[in-house]
């Protein structure tokens, strides 16, 4: 858990892709469809540093190759902190 970055994994489970491609939305009950960024091939994880303190967020992921993309994965939401309060 984080204020300012949330890290995402996922299984590699292509055997021919050229990359990954992760979308993204923000706030509650939204449905990703900005591409945030693109990684190479056999990638599992990426590191969102675009991040806002006490925001919502959703992602998807899907596989691409030239002849064709993968359906996208199921979305996953994640919460940045809010800053501690001191006591």
């Amino acid at each position: 858990l984080s204020a300012t970055r949330i890290d995402l994994s996922w299984t590699d489970n292509a055997s021919n892709e050229d990359g990954f491609e992760i979308v993204r939305c923000e706030g509650d009950g939204c449905t990703p469809t900005v591409l945030l960024a693109s990684v190479g091939a056999n990638a599992t994880s990426y590191s969102d540093l675009t991040v806002t303190v006490g925001n919502s967020y959703s992602y998807r992921v899907r596989a691409t190759r030239p002849a064709a993309n993968s359906e996208y994965s199921a979305v996953a939401t994640a919460n940045t902190l809010l800053p501690a309060v001191p006591t």
